[in-house]
Formats: C-alpha cells, sequence, structure tokens
C-alpha cells in the first residue's frame, strides 16, 4: 500500500462517516435503529448477555491502552524499533481525541435506559468502542503484515474482533447501529491517515513481524 492509497481509503472512510453524521443529526431517532434494538432485546439471553457483557471490553481503553504498550515493548525488545509503537499510539489517541470531539459536538442521546445491559455516560454518536477497536487492531494487524495483504489471519483476526465489539455495544444498547457504524468509519480514517503518515515518513516495515 502507498501512502496516495490509505489517504484515498481514509479520504471515504471520512466521507461515510460525515454521511452518517449528518443522518443522526437531522433524526436521532432512525428507524433502522429502533427496529434492531427492539429485536435484540427480545432475543436476548442470560448466557449470551454475560458473555457479551466480557466480550465488549476487548474496545476499551482500559485494554486497549495497556495492549499499545505490551506491543511497543515487544517491538522494542525483540527488534529495537520504537516506530511500530508510536505507530499504533498514534491511532488509538487520535481516534479517542476525535470520538470525544465529535460526541461532544452532535449530543446524540444514548438508547431508552429500559433498553440497556448496564449504566452508560455520555453521548452516543459516534461509539468510542467501535472507533477504537477499529483503529487499534486495524492498525495492529498493518503492522504485522508489514502492510500486505498476506499472511491474511492478522487481518482476519482483527476483522473479526472489531466485528465483536461492534455488535456487543448495539447487544448491550450502549449505542445504536449508526452509532457503531459511524465509529468504525472515523477509526478507520483516522487509522489510514496515520498509516498514510507512516509510510511516507518510512516508518512502515515491508516484512512481516509475526509468522
Amino acid at each position: 500500500m502507498s501512502s496516495r492509497e490509505a489517504l484515498t481509503v481514509s479520504a471515504a472512510l471520512l466521507g461515510v462517516f460525515l454521511i452518517l453524521t449528518g443522518l443522526v443529526v437531522v433524526d436521532r431517532d432512525l428507524v433502522v435503529d429502533r427496529s434492531l434494538l427492539e429485536w435484540i432485546v427480545d432475543e436476548r439471553t442470560s448466557g449470551l448477555t454475560s458473555a457479551v457483557q466480557l466480550l465488549t471490553h476487548l474496545g476499551s481503553g482500559w485494554v486497549l491502552y495497556p495492549l499499545t504498550a505490551v506491543a511497543a515493548g515487544v517491538w522494542w525488545w525483540r527488534d529495537s524499533d520504537w516506530r511500530p509503537g508510536v505507530l499504533l499510539a498514534a491511532s488509538l489517541l487520535g481516534a479517542t481525541v476525535l470520538y470525544g470531539v465529535t460526541k461532544a459536538a452532535v449530543e446524540r442521546p444514548r438508547p431508552p435506559v429500559a433498553d440497556a445491559v448496564g449504566t452508560y455516560t455520555n453521548w452516543s454518536f459516534p461509539s468510542g468502542h467501535a472507533t477504537q477497536s477499529m483503529a487499534f487492531y486495524g492498525m495492529l494487524a498493518f503492522l504485522i503484515a508489514g502492510g500486505r495483504v498476506r499472511p491474511a489471519w492478522p487481518w482476519a483476526t482483527a476483522g473479526v474482533l472489531v466485528l465483536i465489539v461492534g455488535a456487543s455495544r448495539i447487544y448491550l444498547g450502549a449505542h445504536w447501529l449508526t452509532d457503531v457504524l459511524g465509529g468504525w468509519a472515523l477509526g478507520g480514517s483516522w487509522w489510514m491517515a496515520v498509516v498514510a503518515a507512516g509510510i511516507s515518513a518510512g516508518w512502515v516495515r515491508t516484512r512481516v513481524l509475526l509468522r
């Protein structure tokens, strides 16, 4: 992947994010959001709920920031290279800042408390967990694969983790569907922007870091 290609993907995802932002600003109670949440509430089971409550932490800052420190430490210990750790940290930190600013600007209410499993504060759009997980796991997969399509396992693993985190937020009633989609688009756009900067600076290795 070249820096130009990364910027193109970043711009496309930013466009998707802006469209979703416009939708939720115009209509904060979209039919698709309401219908999906109502169906989920009817289909919840105690066993699945317990599992989802655990899995949702895969997108929490309490998990992702320590993982960033561990990954950076491994790269430094193994290769004496601090650049992958900086890129991973920049992707996660920037995504965190962006979703925080957007939440404050849009001020979309969370789903009804009666439909939620747990207590959630702050505004709803975009989902912070979805934004962070996309930025973190996407960048981690990119760095592990050395910017290549192969091997496929880092990308597949990242995709599954991002999907699990996003689905968990909807299942628990913490966010609407469009909150999660907006988070994925915002996190992906920032991640690709950081990738473009890393490629331009010559910070991206072209070899697979883990096999």
